[in-house]
């Protein structure tokens, strides 16, 4: 086999589960529009709206985040998996302070919704679920740094497997809350909310438990206080953010 051929092979096995996992998290908003189709019209409305507006702050995410993965397999590359771990502490906090102003800044559009020209019913039925969705935020961009570290380390396929259980999760848990299944009484639109912000935050739990443990990571991932030095406590440092901010911000 041809260098070419080797090198294009290892490139796919490495894009085609990071592919997956994109759809995958696009799916859950995908998932919660048909489910929540079959309620009715305007909860199916007020759904698309909140995920439209969700889909925006999200990318802006996606987009600061992308450093991490690069600069963990730059560091990884040079044979510096230390430093690996130091660039996955400053994206925690990227995705962290993100997915904070993200949610806060759609409670704040909430309260200027009538510029929006949203219909009084629309707006009315989509208040919980959008502000659920908003949460959502804080742990689906902490998976993706997560996601992108292991991603960078060269093991994609976990994240994308766990993906696609979060939003087969996120499809029992609709079946759940918004029909009123087992037991729980029929939520709607809001049910749907609540499915997918448990989905997503098991998402970072599930994917944190991993690298934690795997010993595929053990060299990068940053320890405990024990090991100050290079645990998760250890200094920040605002070169390393503006480092990642001239990657992230043209992103």
């Amino acid at each position: 086999m041809s260098t070419y051929a080797k090198e294009a092979r290892a490139t796919f096995a490495l894009a085609l589960p990071i592919i997956v996992g994109q759809v995958s998290q696009m799916l859950m908003g995908i998932t919660d529009s048909v489910m929540i189709g079959r309620v009715g019209t305007v909860p199916l409305a007020a759904s698309a709206f909140a995920n439209s507006v969700f889909g925006v702050v999200f990318m802006l995410g996606i987009g600061l985040l992308i450093p991490v993965a690069v600069l963990v397999s730059r560091a990884h590359g040079g044979g510096r998996d230390d430093e690996a771990g130091v660039w996955l502490r400053h994206g925690v906090v990227v995705a962290t302070a993100m997915g904070l102003a993200g949610a806060l800044g759609m409670a704040l559009l909430w309260t200027q919704i009538g510029v929006l020209g949203q219909p009084p019913e629309v707006v009315a039925a989509a208040g919980p679920y959008y502000l659920l969705i908003a949460a959502s935020l804080v742990p689906t961009l902490l998976f993706q740094g997560f996601r992108q570290f292991a991603e960078a380390l060269g093991r994609p396929w976990v994240p994308m497997l766990m993906m696609l259980g979060g939003v087969a999760l996120n499809i029992f848990l609709n079946w759940v809350f918004i029909y009123g299944n087992l037991g729980v009484p029929a939520l709607g639109l809001t049910g749907a909310g609540w499915a997918t912000i448990i989905a997503r935050t098991l998402g970072v739990v599930v994917i944190y438990a991993w690298l934690a443990r795997s010993t595929d990571f053990a060299a990068a991932w940053p320890y405990g206080v024990t090991k100050v030095a290079s645990g998760w406590f250890a200094a920040l440092t605002w070169p390393r953010f503006r480092a990642m901010a001239a990657i992230g911000v043209p992103a």
